[in-house]
């Protein structure tokens, strides 16, 4: 199917398909043109602009706001886009951007209503609903009319008046939990990052000295705190051994790893999957792991134990 008449303008805004990032990109157009009778367009971003197959990238040109109408949801204010050319045989279906929650769907055109101030009586009946997210994409679709400077219903004004402010101040909270949360998983990968070149370190040492890498891998956590069911301790190295620093009767006692599991009421007698970092709750043994690097820990097979 050929695309209508100055369907694919310069500036126009459009999707399309990305198979690298497995989602839709949005882009504006720069160019036009035909290579081997199929249409390409020159879209930006990125910058500087590419060259698209319309067909391949399933390329989607802005139609404008409307109301989607999706089964089990109320209607809900969206920006839909039109196909710029199919291949034969394939069903036309507008890509819906739901705003507010950020999903796109592929629908039929008969689903979608004209999100304008004509339908704003009619349809708006469904943002009664106590509905934070519903509440966003209205509040978006509203300011969308006004700054294209489309006609805007006086109920649409009123509904900005009443739910812009805590739009806007949730919004900014959702922005700030998601820099916490990236604050966070950097000082998480910087952490791991300092314990495995601790680890590297030290596995090397101590294979010169013929001590296993679970005992090395688990000196990058010397000083830190663990648990074991309710009892805590620190980890203690002692002449390149792991031990547990505890308080009894509130002095400090140096013990082995095992005589903690003792001393905290376990009889797993498992202390690589009994014992754990508290502040990350790893059980030890995947902390050693993770510290070389994700590397499984060597087992030892022992034939006959001679007690």
């Amino acid at each position: 199917m050929e695309p209508e008449s100055g369907s694919l303008e310069d500036g126009a805004e459009v999707l399309y398909w990305s198979e690298n990032h497995k989602t839709w990109l949005a882009a504006r157009i720069k160019e036009v043109g035909r290579a081997d009778k199929a249409l390409w367009v020159s879209v930006s971003p990125p910058n500087p602009a590419v060259w698209k197959h319309a067909v391949k990238h399933k390329m989607m040109r802005r139609s404008g706001l409307v109301w989607a109408k999706l089964k089990g949801y109320p209607p809900w204010p969206a920006v839909a886009h039109q196909r710029c050319c199919l291949t034969q045989g394939e069903v036309d279906k507008d890509l819906v951007y739901f705003l507010g929650d950020n999903t796109h769907q592929l629908m039929l055109r008969s689903s979608l209503v004209p999100f304008t101030a004509e339908t704003w009586e009619h349809m708006s009946g469904a943002l009664k609903k106590k509905d934070r997210v519903l509440q966003r994409a209205a509040v978006e679709a509203i300011r969308d009319l006004q700054e294209r400077g489309e006609a805007v219903h006086d109920g649409m004004s009123e509904y900005l008046k009443l739910h812009s402010q805590a739009v806007d101040t949730a919004k900014k909270q959702s922005v700030l939990k998601l820099e916490a949360a990236k604050r966070a998983v950097e000082a998480a990968s910087a952490n791991l990052n300092r314990h495995q070149g601790k680890a590297r370190k030290a596995a090397v040492q101590m294979a010169a000295s013929g001590l296993s890498s679970w005992t090395s891998a688990l000196e990058a956590f010397d000083g830190e705190e663990i648990i074991c069911k309710q009892t805590t301790g620190l980890l203690k190295f002692v002449d390149g051994d792991a031990k547990v620093q505890v308080s009894e009767n509130g002095a400090p006692s140096i013990i082995s790893l095992a005589a903690f599991e003792r001393f905290a009421g376990s009889g797993s007698k498992q202390t690589k999957t009994s014992i754990k970092l508290k502040e990350s709750q790893l059980a030890l043994g995947k902390a050693a792991e993770n510290a070389l690097g994700g590397a499984p820990l060597p087992v030892q097979k022992l034939s006959l134990i001679h007690i």
